[in-house]
């Protein structure tokens, strides 16, 4: 846990940031309420979780866990609802709520790498830290502050200096982050994170690029409804996936299992 007055900081900075956003003359979008997570999807991707973990290591790869965290209380939402003014997607909250406060899971296919068409994703899961990654220790405010504390004074801070008030893009950037919950952060690659934007409708998977600038445009966007995101990528075998991966499906705006990619990717994984 950390000191109670680093996280007071933490809020501060994250409270800060909003009323910046409104004092912008910006405001979010009325969040849609999502379609419900059935226990039938959850399982899905557990079952995904078993499915990828057994090709894998048919294939020669290395596979850590899974484990997941338990779910966390609804206090905790009601908490972050108080603190941000702002309601998660329902979806998000009954996964979180329900089921699982995340989970630890990663798989690597590169020492075998040669025998993989040059298209594959070598990796999956997500490696250093846990996917959301919340739990009774470590609270929905308390991931996403440190977050917005990352944005305000860590590797992208310069997206909140005055001089570049002039770029549009940016300006876009600095309001839209403070509306997003990082679902996973690429600590170890260069401060890249995948996260929740929670103020469109539908919510919005976003894979922030810090060699992009963290832009929130484009193909920035990699996927609408937390709900449909998951179960597409663990459909895929939960392959990291950024806004340059390979089952990103252009008709869809979306990262897709239905892609021509796609099915040779899952044809290889199942064969013997």
């Amino acid at each position: 846990m950390r000191p109670t007055c680093a996280f007071s900081r933490r809020r501060s900075a994250a409270l800060r940031g909003a009323a910046e956003a409104r004092a912008v003359g910006w405001q979010p979008c009325v969040v849609k309420q999502e379609s419900n997570v059935e226990k039938t999807t959850w399982d899905k991707w557990i079952s995904n979780l078993h499915w990828i973990s057994e090709r894998i290591l048919a294939k020669g790869g290395e596979v850590e866990g899974p484990e997941l965290l338990p779910p966390i209380p609804l206090s905790q939402v009601d908490e972050f609802k108080r603190f941000t003014g702002l309601s998660l997607p329902k979806d998000f909250v009954e996964t979180v709520t329900q089921f699982a406060g995340g989970f630890w899971f990663a798989w690597s296919l590169y020492e075998v790498r040669c025998t993989l068409r040059q298209e594959f994703p070598l990796r999956g899961g997500n490696r250093e830290v846990p996917f959301i990654g919340i739990s009774e220790t470590k609270s929905l405010i308390e991931v996403y502050s440190e977050f917005q504390d990352e944005c305000l004074t860590g590797a992208c801070n310069w997206i909140h200096r005055s001089e570049f008030d002039d770029n549009e893009d940016i300006l876009l950037t600095r309001v839209t982050l403070r509306y997003c919950f990082p679902l996973y952060s690429f600590c170890g690659g260069g401060g890249d994170f995948l996260v929740l934007r929670f103020d469109t409708e539908p919510s919005q998977i976003l894979y922030l690029d810090h060699e992009w600038g963290f832009s929130v445009n484009g193909r920035a966007i990699l996927g609408c409804g937390f709900a449909d995101f998951v179960t597409a990528w663990s459909n895929l075998g939960y392959p990291e996936v950024d806004r340059y991966s390979v089952f990103f499906d252009e008709g869809r705006g979306a990262i897709s299992d239905e892609t021509e990619m796609a099915r040779d990717w899952i044809r290889w994984l199942n064969e013997p």
